[in-house]
């Protein structure tokens, strides 16, 4: 019997296994689980070191093909657009150049069938984000425009905010549609009390690069100066300025333990958490922030910037959001962590939980997000508008 689904070829390059944790990952993951029953997903990934490419795998109900980078591209990407039946194409990372410009330069010249394609930036129009490799991002949009490779192209973004940005680089005319991250809330994992004595037990998830400002969060730590443990988990794909963050390690003090554990599985992130006391990520800018969803959803409070969604934390006891100007509230912050009682604690613990559940909306996520799928399989107007 023949499948009534329609199937999605989803351009993930970075995909689990191996990048689980990572914010784009985590939103393609939680999209197809939440509608594999009316969309087959099928993703295209770069093939880890020890895997065969080109041959199709299922993995927890997953179909993914690993592919190898080429000088042009994944190596075998023409072929598989040609030869693999779907009615639309998702892509992930406008600046990923193995898969998304690789198969936009395919579409634009005719050497693959056309199909719809909806592409999501994650957050890459951020003006945080373009700051960084500003050169190569700024020659790439032009490149883009004269070339017309946008030609076709919808946009997706996940709030009004990130709209905002992608209009602000691709011109107000290209086609968007705004459809929130489908995120669900599992059970509270359990929590072991900090102990009279312990010092406070503090994380850092996300990628070891300037955007997530780690260097930053090394400064405040070692100036607030209280017992601390600092765990890091994250891959790390930018070494010079890793070098830079394991310099300012050294300079911390002997009563603040600071170790790097490198990349967790997303199905070990949420006991983590919940095994410290605070989530320290100094962010300059978060499409959705998946790690402060997961630390707020282990009942674990968080200190961020003001640059992210997730704001009004510190009204509703559920953490700090605070401005990257003030390096001085941040440390105050951290303070005020370190000296509160079991009491207030678990009184924090619970408003994190609470915020988080009150802020998640999944049912509507999911119905926005199928609506929007249908409109692209289907080509109808009202979507491009």
């Amino acid at each position: 019997m023949s499948d009534p689904r329609s199937t999605l070829l989803v351009l993930q390059r970075y995909f689990w296994p191996g990048f689980d944790s990572t914010g784009p990952n985590q939103s393609v993951m939680e999209m197809i689980r939440a509608l594999s029953d009316r969309f087959r997903f099928r993703v295209i990934a770069d093939a880890t070191p020890d895997e065969e490419a080109g041959r199709w795998t299922e993995l927890h109900g997953i179909e993914r093909l690993p592919l190898r980078a080429g000088w042009l591209g994944s190596k075998g990407l023409r072929e598989t657009l040609i030869e693999t039946p779907h009615a639309a194409i998702l892509a992930n990372s406008f600046f990923d150049p193995t898969q998304t410009i690789a198969t936009l330069l395919l579409r634009r010249f005719g050497r693959i069938p056309y199909r719809p394609l909806l592409l999501a930036s994650r957050g890459e129009f951020a003006r945080s984000a373009l700051a960084t490799k500003p050169f190569r991002k700024n020659v790439y949009l032009r490149t883009m425009r004269a070339a017309g490779l946008l030609s076709g192209v919808i946009m997706q973004a996940t709030d009004e905010r990130e709209a905002a940005d992608v209009a602000r680089a691709l011109g107000p005319n290209i086609p968007i549609v705004i459809t929130p991250n489908i995120r669900t809330i599992a059970p509270l994992p359990f929590h072991p009390p900090r102990q009279p004595g312990e010092a406070l037990r503090i994380a850092f998830l996300g990628r070891i690069d300037r955007i997530k400002n780690l260097d930053f969060a090394l400064d405040r730590l070692r100036e607030a100066d209280v017992p601390a443990r600092f765990n890091m988990y994250g891959v790390s794909l930018d070494e010079p300025y890793w070098l830079a963050c394991r310099q300012s390690i050294e300079r911390l003090p002997p009563h603040i333990v600071a170790k790097y554990h490198g990349v967790i599985p997303n199905g070990e992130v949420l006991p983590m958490m919940a095994r410290h006391d605070l989530l320290l990520l100094p962010t300059g800018g978060e499409n959705f922030g998946h790690a402060i969803v997961d630390s707020l959803a282990a009942g674990t409070p968080v200190l961020i910037s003001d640059r992210t969604r997730w704001r009004g934390l510190e009204a509703e006891g559920a953490g700090w959001d605070v401005s990257l100007e003030d390096g001085g509230r941040f440390v105050a912050a951290i303070r005020e962590a370190a000296g509160e009682d079991a009491e207030a604690r678990a009184r924090r613990r619970a408003a994190a939980r609470s915020y988080i559940e009150r802020a998640i909306h999944a049912d509507c996520a999911i119905a926005i997000m199928t609506k929007c799928l249908e409109s692209l399989v289907n080509n109808e107007t009202v979507f491009r508008a």
